[in-house]
Parts: structure tokens; sequence; C-alpha cells
């Protein structure tokens, strides 16, 4: 081995630049990462034979079993997403803009949200259930607590959650910035 070193050190001149490996240019200037899109795929394949499994579609082994690792996976994408989005502006010693960063989580969940939310509700012979939670839960996003199956809309629970952890870490890193900022 040592040997191939040196060869290929005598090979480099001092006057050529050494190999860097970076990332694809394609990339460099994206906010996207393709690896979380590969990710976010993955746990999408995982939740669909989960509920094929449970609507009659089982894989042989009982694959649909493990239906919950890919909604763990979104939910952990989704924090570091929204925890980077977070954490970025103090990494640069800017405050959070919450004004901004909660407009974002509006704009991007609620009118669909909304809409599916006026069918349920407005549409009660379109659900795949009766009955269903009162709206109030549905629009403070607390729909998953005390929440049983059988009811129309339930699988809203995990925007719920979603919902609560948007609430939550900004104030708990609010109250972090303040608590180690000196008086």
């Amino acid at each position: 081995m040592p040997l191939l070193a040196s060869r290929v050190q005598n090979s480099v001149s001092d006057t050529t630049t050494p190999l860097r490996l970076g990332v694809d240019p394609r990339f460099s200037d994206r906010e996207r990462q393709p690896g979380l899109d590969l990710l976010r795929a993955c746990a999408i394949i995982i939740v669909v034979i989960y509920h094929a499994g449970i609507m009659g579609f089982p894989l042989p082994g009982r694959v649909h079993r493990f239906g919950w690792i890919g909604v763990d996976l979104f939910f952990v994408l989704s924090g570091y997403l929204i925890g980077s989005q977070l954490l970025a502006p103090l990494a640069r010693g800017q405050p959070i803009d919450l004004r901004r960063f909660f407009a974002r989580r509006l704009l991007r969940i609620m009118p669909a949200y909304f809409v599916i939310l006026a069918i349920y509700f407005l549409l009660p012979s379109w659900r795949e259930y009766p009955e269903i939670s009162p709206l109030w839960k549905f629009l403070v996003s607390v729909q998953n607590i005390g929440l049983h199956g059988g009811t129309a809309f339930s699988h809203a629970w995990s925007l719920a959650v979603e919902d609560q952890f948007y609430l939550l870490l900004p104030l708990i890193l609010i109250l972090a910035e303040l608590s180690s900022a000196p008086f």
C-alpha cells in the first residue's frame, strides 16, 4: 500500500490542484435535498403497503404490519426540516421570524385541509364512517386526543400532531434563547 501512495503522491506536481469531492453542482444552490425526497418516497410506500394490508390486500409475510415505520419516518423528516428552518436564523445570530414561519405553514397545509374538512362536515353522506369528532377539535388541531377508530377523518390525527409540533417547537426555542441570553 505505501508504494501505491507514493506513486500517487509523486504523480501530482506542486502546481496541480488537488481533487476535491463536493456536492453535485446541480444540487448546490437548491434548498431541496434529494436524499430527503428518497426517504419521503420510502415512507409513502411503507404507509401505502400498510393501508393495502388493512384493506384486504396484504403482502406475504404480513409486511403491512410495519406501516408505523413510514409514519415515524414522516415525523422525523418533518422535525428535521422544520427544526432546520427554525434553527438556521438562531445559528446566524438572528431572531426567529415567527410571522414568516407560521405564514408558510398555514399556506402550505391549511387551504387543502379546510377544503377536505368542509366536505366532511357539509356532505356527511360522503364520509367513510357516520361518526366524526366535533368540528372544534379539527379547528384547534386536537383531534388526536381521545381518538378512537371507526370515526370519519380519523386519519387527520397526524396533522394534529404536526400542528402541535409547529406550535411547541418555536416556543421552546424562543424560551431557550431567552434563558441563555445575558441580562
